[in-house]
């Protein structure tokens, strides 16, 4: 009979949760194909779950320069652009007949730029509807509905190609976007379930002796790794034990590890089970050395699915909807940091500044000459979503 370890050979400090490296030790000459395979996923397991603390606090701390920096300048440029679009827009046609094409075709653009811009941040009134249905020759409300029924059959068309038909007329698109967000993950999870179900009643169609020994190997071998996950949960539970406890402190320790026990094991978390077995039971990592290959083998299945989770997992933290109002200011759709974000400060208040003497200029009056030396330094987007063409027709 295998002798078993001691539990400790040095009193525990409770306050410590996981080993530093899960690693097999041993020169890589002397470590079998699946002990190389084993320290590879648990190399990538660290470092994904290090990127997605890292980032999901560096996106916070640049969200928090955002709204602390970045917003009240596009609150007021905001102001600034809605007065601009209106002074513009009723002096339209009076300063029409005085530009080139080509000045004509700056203007379109700069008035879609200045009304986006506002549309973005504020809902529009009376006067900025009326303008924005003479541009577009159809109402806000109209265009808004639009916009929201070719997302909606966006998403539908998505879950359609997996082969199932949703409906997303019970979401509100003008709700908080971490909301939206959410009821399409519930969406998400309703159709999984609804795909799992069809792969179950074809499964259960007659098989070939060579599918049901498959399914047979698969179901054993998926048995076998809850088998490991199990007894790798009861050791700890058993060692752990809050309520024999009799010291306070040591108890709610106890407490703690034992939710993290508890929700490793509910999560199939078996990188986490594995460290704190190596914390708690054996008190280092070295009994790793001792595992047989087989059981590796199917330690390896349980982290090579642990590490697509965290790559999803590390995928959605960049595009949490949380960060959204970030996005416009990424590059190549990767979320902006503090750094680019302060010389975008830098161009905002350029901006907000000409602006602002602008408009003071056109409430003065000489409107045409000020218009035409704006549009000297203005180049047109050619990522307008809206068609200006009919302004001047």
């Amino acid at each position: 009979m295998k002798q078993q370890l001691p539990l400790f050979e040095i009193a525990p400090d409770y306050s410590v949760t996981t080993v530093k490296k899960l690693t097999i030790k041993g020169k890589p000459k002397t470590l079998s194909k699946t002990q190389k395979e084993f320290n590879h996923l648990t190399r990538k397991i660290e470092t994904l779950r290090k990127r997605i603390k890292d980032d999901t606090e560096n996106y916070d701390q640049t969200l928090e320069y955002y709204h602390k920096n970045i917003e009240p300048i596009e609150n007021q440029q905001a102001k600034i652009d809605e007065q601009l679009v209106k002074k513009l827009y009723n002096r339209l046609y009076s300063v029409k007949n005085k530009l080139t094409k080509n000045q004509q075709n700056k203007f379109h653009d700069y008035l879609y730029t200045k009304l986006e811009n506002v549309l973005s941040l504020k809902l529009p009134d009376d006067e900025l509807k009326q303008i924005f249905e003479d541009l577009e020759g159809v109402s806000f409300e109209d265009f808004e509905n639009g916009q929201m029924d070719a997302a909606k059959e966006g998403f539908a068309n998505m879950f359609r190609e997996m082969g199932v038909d949703v409906d997303f007329n019970d979401i509100d698109f003008k709700a908080d976007p971490e909301e939206i967000h959410r009821k399409i993950q519930e969406k998400k999870e309703q159709v999984d379930a609804i795909l799992e179900e069809q792969e179950a009643k074809q499964s259960s169609r007659k098989k070939s002796k060579k599918a049901l020994a498959q399914e047979l190997k698969e179901k054993q071998q998926e048995a076998i790794k809850k088998q490991n996950i199990n007894s790798i949960y009861k050791q700890l539970a058993k060692l752990l034990r809050p309520d024999l406890e009799k010291d306070e402190d040591t108890r709610k320790k106890k407490e703690e590890l034992m939710k993290k026990v508890t929700a490793a094991y509910k999560e199939n978390d078996l990188y986490a089970l594995l460290s704190l077995e190596a914390q708690w039971i054996h008190n280092e990592s070295k009994h790793l050395n001792t595992i047989a290959d087989d059981k590796l083998a199917i330690y390896i299945e349980v982290l090579r699915q642990q590490t697509e989770d965290l790559e999803n997992e590390l995928f959605m933290v960049e595009n949490n909807p949380r960060y959204n109002e970030l996005q416009k200011y990424g590059f190549f759709r990767s979320l902006p940091t503090i750094s680019s974000l302060k010389v975008t400060l830098i161009e905002l208040e350029e901006e907000l500044k000409h602006d602002t003497q602008l408009l003071q200029k056109i409430e003065k009056g000489d409107v045409e000459n000020e218009v035409k030396k704006m549009l000297k330094t203005y180049y047109i987007n050619n990522y307008s979503s809206i068609d200006l063409g009919n302004i001047f027709h």
